[in-house]
């Protein structure tokens, strides 16, 4: 589901009424933009979303205790751990064949035959992306240039947010769209919402949206 399309006109259209719908319960437009999200990368594969929530899960759990860590050796090990993991899991998706097949040109050279088997991965739609977003919101927690997310759901939004997902840009927390223009209350102040300079929240989603489909 590509922004330039019928389809997505028609979802985005959707997603506009039920939250218009909502009104002002934030907390359930926000649970019901995560589901959005989700739906909407579940249109290249769905299989995808398990790997798009572990790393919310990986980010969200080092961000949660790493505050209530006094020693920085073991801050620097958990922040270290948590970079790793997500790392680790791009580099699979995205290396995994180009190392494989090179190792194997080599050991066939030597006549050791194909040793490494070659999966032919399906590449994750937007990996990179969620996979660096998740990194720089621990790399924040770990400065303390933001306080932690405390609600799942909210670090849920930050991850998956639909317009940010797949055409970006990519942004540290504190100036993601998600957070900025949703403007999640944990991290942000309440007054925001309400401001008259910042108008609706929704105002800024609707104006992202058509400054991302036109060319």
């Amino acid at each position: 589901m590509l922004f330039p399309t019928l389809d997505f006109a028609l979802f985005f259209i959707a997603v506009a009424v039920i939250l218009a719908l909502i009104g002002g319960l934030w907390e359930l437009k926000k649970i019901f933009l995560v589901a959005a999200s989700y739906v909407f990368y579940a249109c290249w594969n769905w299989h995808f979303c398990f790997l798009l929530l572990f790393s919310t899960t990986v980010s969200y759990s080092v961000g949660l205790f790493l505050p209530e860590e006094d020693s920085p050796r073991l801050r620097k090990w958990m922040v270290g751990g948590g970079i790793a993991v997500q790392l680790l899991v791009l580099a699979f998706f995205k290396y995994y064949d180009f190392f494989a097949t090179s190792l194997n040109k080599v050991t066939r050279d030597i006549g050791w035959g194909e040793p490494v088997p070659l999966i032919e991965i399906l590449l994750p739609v937007a990996i990179s992306f969620f996979t660096f977003h998740g990194i720089s919101y621990i790399v924040d927690v770990y400065r303390g240039k933001v306080t932690r997310c405390r609600r799942f759901t909210d670090m849920m939004l930050y991850m998956s947010f639909f317009p940010q997902l797949v055409a970006g840009p990519q942004a540290i927390w504190e100036r993601s769209l998600s957070t900025r223009f949703l403007l999640i209350p944990p991290v942000f102040p309440r007054w925001i919402w309400y401001s008259p300079f910042m108008g609706s929240p929704f105002r800024y989603f609707v104006i992202f949206l058509v400054i991302r489909t036109l060319p």
